[in-house]
């Protein structure tokens, strides 16, 4: 199942023994976009701590059972979306697949250039990421961009 990550945040996550916290957060490898931890705010037993959690050690029913090129998916939504001809928009969120827990999609949000589109892109074409800058440059010119999905929420 598809889910974007805005809406896993503040989701429990439940241990045998009760609720270890909710997820604040993931970090996923910019190379393949595949998830390596869930962030997740342990409120109950440690106040105001985080903790790392592999996506491997979690269920769907989100029950359990930093790196180098490890990045936060805070830190990439927001970042201006380029293309080769000029700016498109922003990184509006990520979508993730909670069966692989890879990053299947980027919701861009053109609607300063296209009104009223948003869209969704595969990371395969990002070419690379600016991060002093953010700025997400992809491989693609504007009008590839066209052709993208337009997502309605």
């Amino acid at each position: 199942m598809l889910h974007k990550v805005k809406d896993l945040q503040g989701d429990a996550i439940l241990a045998q023994d009760g609720e270890v916290g909710s997820v604040d957060d993931l970090y996923f490898d910019e190379a393949d976009w595949d998830v390596r931890y869930v962030v997740v705010s342990a409120r109950r037993w440690a106040p105001g701590r985080k903790c790392l959690i592999s996506p491997v050690a979690i269920g769907r029913d989100r029950r359990l059972a930093e790196g180098g090129g490890l990045r936060s998916s805070a830190a990439v939504i927001g970042c201006g979306i380029e293309a080769r001809d000029g700016a498109i928009g922003k990184v509006a969120d990520l979508v993730l697949d909670d069966e692989t827990w890879t990053i299947t999609d980027v919701l861009v949000d053109s609607r300063q250039w296209l009104p009223g589109r948003l869209l969704l892109i595969s990371p395969q074409v990002i070419e690379r990421i600016d991060w002093p800058r953010k700025k997400v440059h992809l491989r693609l010119a504007r009008h590839d961009i066209l052709e993208a999905p337009e997502v309605q929420l």
